[in-house]
């Protein structure tokens, strides 16, 4: 086991900051790995490896811990992220869907929204709600920013059922008529 020194001095290899270098050597020297501890209070501890006679030395890796995890994980608490979100899929029988879903919402409170879509004077959003008269309903609801900036109304909501019939209400607002006049038609009269 071997000691260095990480300073200003160091050309070739150095970690992020000052601080100390310890060597671990196995097999006489062949291979090698090391450890860097940050010579302030701010730095971040990293590691590397090398190949065979230690000439040839890896990236340093930064240590995930209670001072930097922000920098590569959301908090629990929410955060914001740029990119896309993937999964691969997962194979499911119709009845255990909600066990492969990349979100899921296990309790309701409320009317508790899965996601949210803005748009140029408003939002789409997706929810349920832990009322008698939503009791199972999936509920795709439109509110304008004057609304959600205001009064507790929406200005567009379609119901999915869960008896697969589908309600889609506009109030008084929305300039456009009910897609919907009953479960068996389909009236599209303004569109």
């Amino acid at each position: 086991m071997f000691t260095f020194l990480a300073s200003s001095t160091m050309t070739t290899g150095k970690p992020r900051d000052d601080g100390i270098i310890t060597q671990f050597n196995w097999d006489n020297n062949y291979w090698a790995g090391q450890l860097y501890i940050p010579a302030g209070p701010t730095g971040m501890m990293q590691y590397r490896g090398s190949g065979q006679n230690a000439d040839t030395w890896g990236g340093w890796k930064t240590l995930l811990d209670s001072a930097n995890y922000d920098d590569y994980a959301l908090p629990l608490t929410g955060g914001q992220i740029s990119g896309r979100i993937t999964k691969e899929g997962v194979g499911k029988n119709w009845n255990k869907g909600r066990d492969g879903a990349l979100i899921a919402i296990t309790s309701l409170s409320s009317y508790s929204t899965l996601a949210s879509m803005k748009t140029v004077n408003g939002s789409w959003d997706i929810g349920s709600y832990s009322d008698t008269n939503y009791t199972d309903d999936l509920l795709f609801t439109y509110i304008s920013d004057t609304h959600y900036n205001g009064s507790n109304t929406t200005d567009a909501q379609i119901r999915f059922l869960e008896n697969g019939h589908i309600i889609a209400a506009l109030d008084g607002t929305a300039s456009k008529a009910n897609l919907l006049n009953s479960s068996a038609t389909a009236n599209t009269t303004g569109l």
